[in-house]
Parts: structure tokens; sequence; C-alpha cells
């Protein structure tokens, strides 16, 4: 179950529409069983919007814990709601620029520039056995 949170509610549902994560202020996706959570994670982020993420399923990989989301325990429910209260206590500019910042490295253009560094270091790579 995934949480999406505004100043107003707090909505829990099995799906979310790509646009709803986005109008939130924060989001919770704390399960240790998804398959794909780091794409969820990585929208919301780029969206501005924290998140609380699981370290059991991969959201430690693009989350800085304190900067623009939190990571915690999924089956702490405690955690939880403690890393949600701290997302609320944050300034939300200071809080969505750190998001924003933190999906940056996950880009298509910050993927595709990492392949070309590797590609340029082994095209310039030369043979031992010459």
């Amino acid at each position: 179950m995934d949480q999406c949170q505004s100043a107003t509610e707090t909505v829990w549902s099995s799906y979310l529409d790509h646009h709803a994560i986005a109008e939130q202020d924060r989001f919770a996706r704390a399960r240790g069983d998804d398959a794909h959570p780091v794409v969820v994670h990585l929208e919301a982020l780029a969206s501005g919007v924290p998140v609380v993420a699981s370290a059991a399923a991969g959201g430690a990989e693009a989350i800085v814990d304190g900067g623009g989301g939190a990571v915690v325990d999924p089956r702490d429910a405690g955690a939880v709601a403690t890393a949600l209260a701290r997302l609320r206590e944050k300034n939300p500019a200071e809080l969505a620029e750190a998001a924003r910042r933190a999906a940056e490295p996950f880009t298509f253009t910050a993927q595709v520039a990492g392949f070309a560094r590797v590609y340029h270091r082994i095209t310039a790579a030369t043979s031992d056995f010459s």
C-alpha cells in the first residue's frame, strides 16, 4: 500500500496515478516486496516530492536520508510515521529542491553521459597482447 500525503489529506492506495504523486507534499513507499520501487521513487523525487522509502527494496540507492526523503525499515510502521513527521517539519521549498537534486544522477541524460564515459575509456584502452 502506498501513501500520498498533502497538507489536508492522506491518501492510501495500492495504485497511484503519476499525476497524483506530483501533487503531494510527501510520498511514502516503504515496502520490502516491491519489484520496481526505485522507478516510483525517482518519479516522485524528480517532481520535487520527498520520499519515505524502504531500505529493503532499493530506496536507499536514490534517497539521501534527511535530504530529499528518508529511508526506513519497511516492517517498522513507527519509523515510517516518524519519517513523514520529520519531513513535515522541514522547509517545503528546500525539501522539494533536495528531492529534485536526489533524482538528477538517475536522469536519462546522466545515464547516457555515464555510458559515454565508459565507452570512451574502453575505446581508449590498449591491448596487453601486442
